[in-house]
């Protein structure tokens, strides 16, 4: 579980950085479909350890 915390942080981190750092209104959307993708990747991974 540790390790899945620490992947979970790194994760997070770098994302909120990026995304803080070059969210332009030309890119937004994509950006948030980038996220929705990985979201929804994160979803299923969920899903095969219920």
């Amino acid at each position: 579980m540790a390790a899945l915390e620490r992947a979970w942080e790194r994760y997070h981190g770098r994302a909120a950085a990026l995304v803080q750092a070059g969210l332009t209104d030309e890119n937004r959307e994509a950006v948030r479909a980038a996220i929705e993708k990985q979201a929804k990747e994160i979803g299923g991974i969920a899903a095969s350890v219920a």
